[in-house]
């Protein structure tokens, strides 16, 4: 690139100016080119390659070939501090991506396209292999369990939040970022019972054209109790903010109160989370039942606390948390749909999938129940 925007001040990072104040600078440019989670990403690689550049006294930004060389080789033999594994080569192939994005953003050659580096990274993939791993699938069998550890007619504001949640997640094969967004006007409820989510953006869907979803009676009847005690427990919360921002008020004139103008202005804080949960379907809410603001993060992680949410239900349901992820429910509806008899197109038009790739990789363990050799041992009488 010619120039560089102006520098945006960070407090994550003391990285000196370049070449990571470069990458941040042209991330923050690209707002709106790329996903929330892509960004994240590209700048947890960046500084990661730069930090390692460095330490160890290489020149990051353009790196030549033999640096990515000796970085892989640094990457592939780390551990993950999460899960205490060596490194998979899906996260190699990330990191090789986002050195590669690094050097076109900045018009300089790409060194991870030359001959050196793709026959190391091809070398590193053999001895690692490629499976991922998978998230555990909360397909309709599992959910019912979770629903019923929940109740049939939860009587908690979070009860009812997170049958709500669970079953739209499910229904419509929402990723965790997708489902946290979602705004009370993206419901729309049918005379048949059955319900229309809209999904204004997704990750295949960044340009923001919108898709829609199905919900079915069941799950708007949940969706629906929700609604409703969502509705009265804002109102209850706003108005008592209110109150004791008056009371507060009236104690400060009067001289009858220290520290008010901290307090008033916690008070004031608390007030704006509750006006910014206005339009958010999902409220996010506290130990006493009571209503904290909308439940998305900010940040670059929005969804984080629908992974803590599924992995609490399963749980208390008896599955292993450890298991189980924000996209849990959406692997879980990818596998119900092959069960069932529907194929890939199917199942790539409800997930919303550009390619079938994943949707086939979810069914691989349940495919095998349904082809030619289960199917003849059935035939044969073999039961």
């Amino acid at each position: 690139m010619s120039h560089a925007p102006a520098r945006r001040p960070s407090a994550v990072s003391a990285l000196p100016a370049t070449p990571a104040g470069r990458v941040r600078d042209t991330l923050a440019a690209a707002e709106e080119a790329f996903a929330p989670n892509t960004k994240r990403a590209i700048r947890a690689d960046t500084d990661d390659f730069i930090r390692w550049c460095i330490a160890a006294k290489r020149v990051s930004l353009p790196a030549s070939p033999e640096t990515v060389i000796a970085y892989l080789d640094d990457l592939a033999a780390r551990t993950s501090p999460r899960t205490g594994q060596r490194i998979a080569a899906s996260t190699l192939a990330r990191r090789l991506s986002s050195l590669s994005w690094l050097h076109r953003a900045h018009d300089h050659p790409d060194p991870t396209k030359t001959a050196p580096v793709q026959m190391k990274m091809k070398a590193l993939s053999r001895r690692k292999g490629t499976r991922q791993s998978q998230a555990l699938g909360i397909g309709r069998a599992q959910l019912d369990l979770i629903l019923v550890a929940i109740g049939d007619a939860p009587g908690l504001l979070e009860d009812l939040r997170d049958a709500a949640l669970l079953a739209v997640a499910y229904d419509a094969l929402l990723r965790r970022g997708e489902l946290v967004t979602l705004r009370t006007e993206d419901i729309k409820i049918d005379a048949d019972g059955t319900g229309l989510l809209y999904l204004a953006r997704s990750k295949t869907d960044q340009e923001g054209q919108g898709t829609y979803g199905w919900l079915a009676p069941d799950t708007v009847r949940r969706v629906s109790a929700w609604l409703d005690a969502r509705a009265d427990a804002l109102q209850a919360e706003r108005k008592s903010v209110r109150d004791a921002l008056r009371t507060l008020s009236a104690a400060m004139r009067e001289g009858r109160v220290l520290n008010g103008a901290r307090r008033r202005s916690a008070l004031e804080r608390t007030l704006a989370r509750l006006d910014a949960a206005t339009d958010a379907l999902w409220l996010q809410v506290g130990t006493k039942g009571n209503v904290l603001g909308p439940l998305a993060v900010r940040g670059p992680d929005p969804g984080r606390r629908i992974s803590e949410i599924f992995k609490r239900r399963a749980e208390a349901a008896g599955l292993d948390p450890a298991l189980v992820s924000g996209h849990s429910l959406r692997v879980g509806a990818a596998q119900d749909l092959t069960a069932a008899g529907f194929g890939l197109p199917a199942s790539q038009q409800a997930g919303r999938w550009k390619s079938p790739t994943m949707p086939a990789r979810y069914a691989e363990k349940i495919v095998p129940k349904q082809g030619a050799m289960a199917q003849l041992a059935g035939k044969q009488g073999r039961g």
